[in-house]
C-alpha cells in the first residue's frame, strides 16, 4: 500500500493486518474489530543503521496532512542546538527529503549538516543516501514514500554506525 492508493487498499484490507496511524484511523472508521499488531519500526531500523540511540534522538513526523510549519521549526531548533539527532519522516510525495533540506537551508541551518536518507528499509530494494544537507537539497530523483531522514548532531558524527 502507498500513500496514493490508500482508499483502494481499504477495500482489500478487511480482515488483514495493517499499520500507520492515519491508515488505522481510516480502517477503524470503516471496519469494526481492528487489531493493532506491534512490530519493529522502520524508525528503529534507521536508527540502528545510522548508529544512533533513542536517548540521543528526537523524532519528528511530517507524515500528515496540513501545515508542517510547527514541526519544521522544531527540527530547526534541535538541529541548531546540535545536541540531539533528528529522525524525520517526510510527507509522501509533496514534502520529501530534497524539499525538506531546502526548507531547512532557507531557515538558516548549515549546509554541511550530515544527513542520511533511508528508503524502503528491510525490503530487497532498500536504498541509502549519505551526504550533507546542501547535497540533499540538490537531489532530483523521486524518493520512496517509505523514506526516513536522519539529521546527525555534532555529538554523533564521530561515532556513526554506517
Amino acid at each position: 500500500m502507498t500513500y496514493r492508493n490508500q482508499e483502494e487498499v481499504l477495500e482489500y484490507a478487511e480482515g488483514r493486518t495493517v499499520s500507520a496511524s492515519e491508515l488505522l484511523d481510516r480502517v477503524r472508521r470503516r471496519f469494526s474489530g481492528v487489531r493493532l499488531v506491534h512490530g519493529v519500526s522502520s524508525v528503529q531500523v534507521a536508527m540502528s543503521r545510522a548508529g544512533i540511540s533513542l536517548e540521543d534522538t528526537v523524532f519528528v513526523t511530517l507524515h500528515k496532512r496540513g501545515s508542517t510549519v510547527r514541526e519544521l521549526e522544531e527540527v530547526v531548533h534541535y538541529v541548531n542546538e546540535g545536541l540531539r539527532n533528528v529522525v524525520l519522516l517526510p510527507r509522501p510525495f509533496d514534502f520529501m527529503p530534497a524539499e525538506i533540506a531546502n526548507g531547512l537551508l532557507d531557515a538558516g541551518v548549515k549546509g554541511n549538516l550530515p544527513v542520511k536518507v533511508y528508503q524502503r528499509l528491510t525490503f530487497e530494494d532498500e536504498k541509502r543516501w549519505v551526504g550533507v544537507l546542501r547535497e540533499c537539497g540538490e537531489i532530483a530523483e523521486e524518493f520512496s514514500d517509505l523514506s526516513i531522514m536522519v539529521l546527525l548532531s555534532g555529538e554523533t558524527v564521530h561515532r556513526e554506525g554506517d
